[in-house]
């Protein structure tokens, strides 16, 4: 999505960072290697994951969110320590998961059972639409619009490849059912 040209970015940070979302349940990014899992606040981890250089990382922030929505105080925590393009980012991240969750609502449902919904408090004065207005679309469809407008890029692209690509490692990791021979 977003890329800071020039931007210094740890190779080191990409594994405590992703062994950190791995360890949540995040199947989507995984650390290089044999990682240990570091100790790290979730406020924290969602605060690096959006702050971070790298467009993979910031992404797995809100798909953190949207696998452990049980989080969400945490990841509000994170918006609220975060100042300018940080801030943004990480705004966006929230109020891509709290769309993303009602657009995915059935599918979401059967990968990872009954799961409380992302309140909207933390982004209330972004201006979107309410995530309840068409099931959340409205709310992305906006939120797309005006990341495009700001970086120049797809941003719906981006926001459904990224539930694609969530519900498909969720999926491949469900356990399948043998069918019964009559």
């Amino acid at each position: 999505m977003r890329s800071r040209p020039g931007a210094d970015f740890d190779p080191s940070s990409w594994d405590l960072l992703a062994a950190a979302a791995n360890a949540r349940g995040l199947p989507t990014i995984a650390p290089s290697g044999r990682a240990e899992v570091p100790d790290i606040a979730d406020d924290e981890l969602f605060a690096r994951l959006w702050s971070s250089p790298d467009a993979r990382l910031r992404d797995a922030g809100t798909a953190l969110l949207l696998v452990r929505p049980d989080l969400a105080g945490a990841a509000a925590a994170a918006i609220d320590r975060l100042e300018g393009p940080d801030r943004h980012a990480a705004e966006a991240g929230y109020a891509a998961a709290v769309a993303l969750q009602r657009v995915w609502r059935t599918r979401l449902r059967l990968e990872l059972g009954e799961q409380p919904t992302i309140p909207a408090e933390p982004i209330v004065r972004a201006g979107l639409p309410s995530p309840d207005d068409d099931h959340g679309e409205a709310m992305l469809w906006e939120l797309s619009r005006r990341e495009e407008v700001a970086h120049g890029y797809d941003a719906w692209a981006g926001y459904e490849s990224l539930a694609e690509q969530l519900l498909g490692e969720l999926d491949a990791r469900r356990p399948r059912r043998r069918r019964r021979r009559a």
